[in-house]
């Protein structure tokens, strides 16, 4: 496989300390994400061989916070100063859901190496202190795949294969990529997300999901397929809304 050449990283790994870690090792800090950018990046994926998918994920490190698992119960305090055994930790993957997705769909195969670096070690902090740390940093979105939250840490997506489908963050996906809006440098986290709230408060493509009998598993290449002419038209809306005033603000506005 590859990436074996590099060294694994444990949970006594220092910040800016970078290495592999597996599929099965990551912990979303996310529910959702937008599954037709998912199968494009799988399809992608898929095609490469080994030296180009080495290549490929060494331009893409994942950046992970190692801290304590979401049912920790341990009161709010700094373990550096208490004695004892440590809390089995976790590694929190805070940005490229999406690639980490794609690897799964790709392989099917939770053991899969990835390019990974510890953006913070924060083992020591206890209870709510990380979960507070997580959300300072614009670490942690607990909202689901229709939208609904914020959710408690406790119900957060436990591995990458666990993820949910977000038919309004692969809009947004698709209109970021006909330049509807671009990525801000100065505010990347969560951005698309924002994008999503925002579509979804419009109520695009509302007919397909009330119709169907699963709607978080509902995704635009459905619907394309089901009725194209709608697609084009509601995708030409979003594109229109998406250089409107009423998007003014949002990161990426470009007007």
């Amino acid at each position: 496989m590859p990436l074996e050449f590099l060294p694994s990283l444990d949970t006594d790994s220092p910040q800016g300390t970078i290495g592999r870690l597996t599929l099965a090792q990551l912990k979303p800090t996310q529910n959702a994400v937008g599954m037709d950018e998912v199968r494009a990046k799988a399809d992608k994926i898929a095609a490469m061989d080994d030296k180009k998918l080495s290549d490929y994920l060494l331009q893409r490190a994942i950046p992970v916070v190692i801290g304590n698992p979401p049912d920790d119960s341990t009161p709010d305090v700094d373990a550096s100063t208490t004695t004892g055994a440590a809390a089995p930790a976790c590694f929190y993957l805070v940005d490229h859901h999406h690639l980490a997705a794609a690897l799964w769909m790709a392989f099917g195969d939770l053991s899969t190496s990835v390019f990974a670096e510890v953006r913070r070690n924060w083992l020591p902090l206890t209870g709510k202190r990380f979960w507070k740390a997580l959300v300072n940093n614009a670490w942690l979105y607990p909202f689901d795949g229709l939208g609904a939250g914020p959710l408690p840490p406790d119900v957060l997506a436990p591995s990458v294969t666990d993820l949910q489908n977000d038919l309004y963050r692969s809009l947004a996906w698709v209109v970021r990529e006909e330049y509807g809006f671009v990525k801000d440098p100065q505010n990347p986290t969560f951005a698309e997300f924002r994008w999503a709230a925002f579509f979804r408060e419009r109520v695009l493509f509302d007919a397909q999901l009330a119709a169907s009998k699963d709607p978080m598993a509902l995704t635009l290449a459905d619907i394309e397929r089901d009725d194209p002419d709608d697609y084009a038209a509601q995708l030409a809306f979003a594109r229109f809304l998406a250089t409107s005033p009423a998007a003014a603000g949002l990161p990426g506005f470009v007007g």
